[in-house]
């Protein structure tokens, strides 16, 4: 073999690597553009209710609702629910939200003004180009320490002319499910729910439109790389019916389907 393909593949390899966090077959990619948000509603809980009250609501004037125990962010058909924390307790998540694939560069300068960007531990900047999903993402951290993600994927037909707003907000599309056992869960989903998954240290179910990411205890989340994947309560209601809900009698996560 020349050394000319030995390089090659050496940094095929390379990049792959680099983008194995988000390294998802390519036709889960390629959701069409009339495939409903398929995550529509989160229930998460905090241990700083006053503070992401502050953050969501007036830092980023996203359209935010709250009560003496709860918080709710609703962005196109998604909310994202925030409830107390029993004591004690410090839970943080990683989610995400989809944005127009054209307005990339808008969001983030938008992003960049109202919080700071966190950096990729690998590269320094404060950006991530998934070459493999065709689609690129800015990070920040809230005061609760949730790890938020704008990403735009290329792949889907959801551009617009529109001035980039905290109403650009498309839909939520990405809970991490942290767990002890990856294979049981995202194999579980994967049958029961239909989507597609991926396989390996960390599972990716679903696709564009909706991704549940089954993630080991202890894994560090991108970019900064700097928490590492705990724990914590997440009930995910989905834009399909099913017949019961999907939960586990060790873990403590349920999926409701859309009669729930």
């Amino acid at each position: 073999m020349s050394e000319r393909l030995h390089r090659r593949n050496f940094f095929r390899a390379t990049a792959a690597l680099v983008a194995g966090w988000h390294a998802l077959p390519v036709l889960a990619q390629q959701t069409p553009a009339a495939t409903p948000p398929r995550l529509t509603h989160l229930k998460l809980q905090t241990h700083k209710m006053d503070e992401l009250r502050r953050f969501y609501g007036k830092t980023l004037g996203l359209p935010a609702t709250s009560s003496a125990n709860a918080l709710s962010i609703v962005t196109g058909p998604s909310e994202m629910q925030f409830s107390q924390a029993a004591p004690a307790s410090e839970p943080f998540y990683h989610f995400a939200w989809n944005i127009p694939e054209n307005q990339f560069k808008e969001a983030k300068d938008w992003l960049s003004k109202r919080t700071p960007l966190l950096k990729d531990s690998t590269t320094g900047k404060d950006e991530v180009h998934f070459a493999s999903w065709n689609a690129h993402a800015v990070y920040f951290r809230d005061p609760a320490g949730n790890i938020g993600e704008f990403i735009a994927r290329h792949t889907l037909k959801n551009g617009t002319t529109k001035a980039f707003s905290e109403q650009s907000l498309l839909c939520v599309s990405e809970i991490g499910l942290v767990t002890n056992d990856v294979k049981t869960i995202s194999s579980d989903l994967s049958k029961k729910l239909d989507w597609a998954k991926t396989s390996g240290e960390m599972s990716f179910v679903g696709d564009g439109m909706g991704y549940l990411i089954v993630a080991p205890i202890g894994r560090p989340w991108l970019p900064d790389r700097i928490q590492k994947a705990l724990v914590a309560p997440v009930e995910v209601s989905i834009a399909q019916s099913l017949n019961n809900p999907i939960r586990w009698p060790d873990q403590p996560f349920i999926i409701n389907g859309s009669k729930h």
